[in-house]
């Protein structure tokens, strides 16, 4: 049956779940989707062992995908929607939310019109990156003496000060996995960018001032960022080849450029835990001239399952492209550079 996909139906699920977490019980999708399991699991699989209510519903989600019997994709089966600390799982909320980020858009939109907005873009995006967490005092100085003042305006835009819910002992708790002040639930659980986030931290004294990026800005900036900024890092290790990051705002994220061949590669760092969704989501590479289009599965994502799954699911209309993991494009780099 057409209408039923067993991505869809966790996709739907997941937006219930988020508005759940946001006070929202019952709501639309959750009905929606929980009508849609039942349909699947009846009509596909002749299953009548299937959530009746919301709440069964709910308590299915946080188990893994492996014990919803009307469930057999083998990229899901060690996912959940929820995870123990009743917070959306990653994957969960790679499925209910956009990647794109209103504020971003919104910056592109104004430094189109700057003369320095190329420069200015790429200097907001990589702040983000590499400063999750900054003292306040540290912003104003970095504000005071960066050529481009003007910008830590919109760089503030995407920070806020930590609640009084990443306070425990008069310390707040940095994560050591993803760099993050974290908040503290009722039940004292730690509350990360992440539900892969180990439970480690570093304390660190409340009597500072200290800014963090709201989560959306951790979850879609900040995580896949690094990705992006380590693969640069890497390229620039080639002394013939010259980068670019994030060009014509964000078409793409690395330019590489061999001065010595005179050919230009197009590299768009794809860090999606669920395959499928990545693959949903991947379109054109805008032809800025570049000779060959790469999109770019990074290490920590990729095994055979994972690379199959993406390229049995993408469906490409685009010449000189192609899906290819972050060790096998540096082997490329290096027979063709070196």
């Amino acid at each position: 049956m057409k209408n039923f996909s067993e991505r869809n139906i966790l996709k739907i699920i997941s937006k219930g779940l988020l508005k759940v977490s946001e006070g929202e019980l019952p709501n639309v999708d959750l009905l929606n989707g929980l009508n849609k399991l039942a349909g699947y699991a009846y009509f596909e699989h002749g299953l009548s062992d299937y959530p009746g209510n919301y709440f069964e519903l709910i308590q299915l989600s946080y188990k893994p995908l492996s014990s919803w019997v009307m469930i057999n994709e083998e990229n899901y089966q060690d996912k959940t929607l929820l995870s123990q600390d009743g917070n959306l799982s990653d994957f969960a909320l790679e499925l209910a939310t956009s990647k794109e980020n209103d504020l971003i858009m919104k910056l592109m939109k104004k430094f189109r019109k700057d003369e320095d907005g190329q420069e200015k873009y790429t200097y907001v995006r990589r702040f983000l990156i590499e400063n999750p967490v900054i003292k306040l005092l540290e912003f104003r100085k970095k504000r005071l003496n960066h050529k481009f003042s003007e910008v830590f305006e919109d760089i503030s835009k995407f920070y806020e000060t930590p609640p009084i819910s990443s306070q425990k002992e008069k310390n707040y708790h940095l994560c050591k996995s993803c760099d993050w002040i974290s908040d503290f639930n009722k039940y004292d659980q730690k509350i990360c960018s992440s539900s892969s986030c180990s439970k480690d931290f570093t304390e660190i004294a409340v009597n500072e001032s200290y800014l963090r990026v709201k989560k959306n800005v951790m979850t879609f900036i900040v995580n896949p960022g690094r990705a992006e900024l380590n693969i640069l890092e890497k390229i620039n290790r080639f002394n013939n080849l010259t980068t670019q990051l994030y060009p014509f705002f964000d078409v793409f994220d690395i330019e590489i450029y061999s001065k010595s061949e005179n050919e230009k590669w197009a590299l768009d760092v794809k860090d999606y835990i669920d395959p499928k969704n990545l693959a949903a989501s991947l379109e054109t590479i805008p032809d800025y001239g570049w000779n060959k289009g790469f999109f770019v599965i990074p290490k920590h994502r990729v095994n055979k399952t994972y690379m199959r799954a993406v390229k049995n699911n993408w469906k490409n209309n685009q010449d000189n492209v192609e899906i290819i993991s972050e060790k096998d494009l540096f082997k490329r780099l290096e027979a063709k550079f070196r």
